[in-house]
């Protein structure tokens, strides 16, 4: 499904004049699987690691007692297979502290074990050498009237630490399974029909319907910033083939098919939600045909709030038509025929529909044109209402 212009030729199975079946089913179950590293050092327990795959064939002649025996003109062959699996994404994130998220950085300290100081942007000032000064925030503490409304409500979405993280910094501090969770149900069909001793005909139809959700961050709130919540993909086939002997040295093949693919990767868990809530002004979000949670990437680590795939919508068809004849003259055979296809893709992306913004340390750290490992932290940057960048 990644490789393109592969081409792929198979042949279905199809019914005979007896009765046929097969029934299997493959059982996987976490209950045999030992658990990893990173969930033990956060004390998480082994997390669900499931998988059933089940499913059968059956084929044979289109009989109905004392209506219909079709022996030797009417055939079927049917075949489902669903598959269902529970497992386990190992989150692994930076979340705020606690006291960081009122503005207290007095414990925000880099790996070295020394404390990481914010600078006042506002305080910004040339040293008259081509340089710029900054002073530090007392304490370093961010002023409450300076805090962005906007900004503490959103962060109020962040979870809360799972453990105290590594290091001074206390980086990763947040290691979470989340569901993985998909299912497929395939099935697939076909019919023979011998119309006389010259003429034969069979109708294939197959869809694989799957859904899965996964790579959540925390899947608790409109903020979740994964993209794959949910993933749904349907491939649909139609195909007819008629094969008739025109003459002993005559044969006449004509193939049509049909292939539907649907997709949507996205986001619904924050779908719905308004932007007004978090203080974006009317005039903004009355421009937005979907509401979505917004996306803020705050870099340093920390793990982003809402997805930057709130959703893309994809169905594509592809059509084919193919006329053949086959002629034997002598000792040579001459086939002649044609390969007519048409592709038609219908993708609508619906963007970053409620925007994206990025924030960096560049606001908060000593020198506003150089960074380094002492001073500025994005989250601070982030508080204060100062992003870097956005679209």
């Amino acid at each position: 499904g990644r490789t393109g212009g592969g081409v792929i030729s198979f042949t279905t199975k199809s019914g005979a004049n007896d009765f046929h079946g097969v029934l299997w089913e493959y059982l996987y179950n976490n209950k045999l699987n030992a658990n990893s590293f990173q969930n033990n050092r956060a004390g998480n327990p082994r997390p669900q690691a499931n998988n059933n795959v089940f499913g059968f064939v059956a084929s044979g002649p289109v009989y109905l007692p004392r209506l219909f025996d079709g022996r030797n003109k009417l055939f079927f062959m049917f075949s489902y297979e669903g598959w269902r699996s529970r497992g386990t994404d190992l989150q692994n994130f930076t979340v705020p502290l606690a006291e960081q998220r009122t503005g207290d950085f007095s414990r925000l300290f880099a790996a070295t074990g020394q404390l990481v100081t914010l600078y006042d942007p506002l305080s910004t000032r040339s040293d008259g050498r081509g340089g710029f000064l900054r002073d530090p925030f007392p304490g370093n503490r961010l002023p409450q009237n300076r805090l962005s409304p906007m900004a503490l409500k959103a962060a109020a979405f962040y979870p809360q630490p799972i453990f105290a993280g590594q290091g001074p910094g206390q980086v990763n501090n947040y290691v979470l399974p989340t569901a993985n969770i998909f299912g497929i149900n395939m099935v697939a069909s076909r019919i023979d029909y011998q119309l006389n001793e010259r003429n034969k005909v069979h109708f294939r139809y197959s869809n694989t319907p799957f859904k899965e959700i996964r790579s959540l961050g925390w899947g608790t709130n409109v903020a979740e910033p994964s993209g794959n919540a949910p993933l749904t993909r349907n491939g649909v086939n139609w195909s007819f083939d008629w094969t008739s002997t025109m003459r002993p040295r005559v044969v006449f093949n004509l193939r049509f098919g049909l292939t539907r693919w649907e997709d949507f990767a996205g986001n619904l868990i924050g779908r719905g939600y308004d932007p007004r809530q978090l203080g974006f002004p009317d005039s903004l979000v009355s421009q937005f045909k979907v509401l979505q949670f917004p996306r803020f990437d705050i870099g340093g680590g920390y793990g982003p709030l809402g997805t930057n795939r709130p959703g893309n919508f994809e169905t594509d068809y592809a059509y084919s038509l193919q006329p053949n004849i086959n002629l034997v003259r002598g000792g040579h055979v001459l086939k002649i025929g044609a390969d007519l296809k048409r592709f038609d893709k219908n993708r609508i992306g619906l963007g970053l529909i409620s925007g994206s913004y990025s924030f960096s340390r560049g606001f908060t750290q000593a020198n506003p044109l150089r960074s380094d490992a002492l001073s500025g932290n994005e989250f601070a940057s982030f508080l204060l209402g100062y992003p870097a960048g956005g679209r």
